[in-house]
């Protein structure tokens, strides 16, 4: 999934996640891509996102044996700290 920022400043500190509705399970750390990935690791990495500049977040996991739940791509997949995000 692409990210991109459309603001004037950078975005800083970004991290993704992807929350499910019915919110009764935590948020899912998402992985940039081309970030170093540590498996079974809980950490998440935080980038910074350039004006115009397009970072992509992996998207793919699943979870067996039980009913999958709807994620909620809302509000945002990203949060961050700084102007015109």
């Amino acid at each position: 999934m692409n990210i991109k920022n459309v603001g004037k400043t950078g975005a800083v500190n970004c991290l993704g996640q992807l929350s499910f509705e019915p919110s009764n399970t935590s948020p899912v750390k998402l992985h940039w891509a081309d970030t170093s990935y540590e498996f079974l690791s809980d950490s998440a990495i935080k980038i910074d996102i350039n004006p115009t500049e397009e970072r992509r977040l992996d998207v793919a996991f699943s979870h067996c044996g039980e009913q999958s739940p709807v994620p909620s791509l809302e509000p945002v997949l990203t949060s961050g700290t700084g102007p015109d995000i």
